[in-house]
């Protein structure tokens, strides 16, 4: 079971911990313990042991108490943890898990909302998307930039990941989500679809099903319009593409079009 979890820095000496909760379980001062480490993993599992060859668990005496200390000065534990920013420490009943770990690059959505965060002042927090609007918490999704965005001349495939905002606290008020609200729209994210010659929505589903949103439609047949607005959306408009306005026509950064009639190939 699990009792502790936290982080660590990373030392040049060598992995050094001390923590109360050791006293509670086998890792108490005077004790053994040996250690295993794997490279390719950049993890140590330290466990007890009742060989006196083996490492022995020292302490520190503090005002009113007593800490167990786990201090391994090793080679192989500095070449373990090399290249870390930070160790994450888990303490279990009969064991203790240290793994290193690489701080990533901020990614788009962290950077918008340190933005925001700071334009919005420090009153108004940046709280968890899914608390203002419909959205899954994190997606990934794969785009094929030769079919996607063939007008850019950027070839081969690239994975997105979003990491969608991120606050412990919930509480956010109207006046907050007028302005993240219309901020939000506004981002320029490949998941925004308009649709041309849409017919009855056959092709426009399989984005939706996909994950993407599907912003706006056109379709000239009148019939296949109502089955459209009925199963997928209000979202589509009946009009001849030839003449309908197209200042009407909703920005999106991906456009897509159905097979359309003869007369206008």
């Amino acid at each position: 079971m699990l009792l502790k979890k936290r982080q660590a820095k990373v030392s040049q000496r060598g992995v050094y911990l001390q923590d109360r909760i050791l006293q509670e379980i086998v890792f108490q001062p005077g004790s053994h313990y040996k250690y295993v480490i794997d490279q390719r993993s950049k993890k140590m599992i330290i466990l007890s042991s009742d060989m006196e060859t083996n490492n022995t668990v020292s302490h520190r005496r503090l005002k009113e108490s007593v800490k167990p200390v786990i201090d391994i000065r090793d080679k192989a534990a500095l070449a373990a943890f090399e290249g870390c920013d930070y160790l994450q420490v888990e303490i279990f009943g009969d064991q203790v898990v240290v793994q290193g770990y690489v701080t990533e690059k901020a990614t788009t959505f962290q950077k918008v909302a340190r933005t925001a965060s700071k334009l919005f002042g420090q009153k108004c927090k940046i709280v968890d998307i899914s608390d203002i609007l419909s959205v899954k918490k994190r997606a990934e999704i794969v785009l094929s930039r030769k079919g996607l965005q063939k007008a850019a001349g950027l070839l081969g495939y690239e994975q997105i990941e979003l990491d969608l905002f991120f606050s412990e606290n919930s509480g956010i008020s109207d006046s907050s989500k007028s302005y993240i609200q219309p901020a939000l729209a506004n981002l320029e994210m490949p998941l925004q679809v308009a649709s041309l010659f849409s017919g009855a929505g056959i092709m426009d589903l399989g984005f939706l099903e996909s994950g993407f949103d599907v912003v706006f439609a056109l379709e000239l047949d009148e019939e296949a319009v109502k089955t459209y607005r009925h199963n997928i959306g209000s979202h589509i408009f009946n009009g001849d593409i030839t003449k309908f306005d197209k200042n009407t026509i909703r920005k999106a950064p991906m456009m897509i079009g159905g097979s359309p009639l003869p007369r206008f190939l």
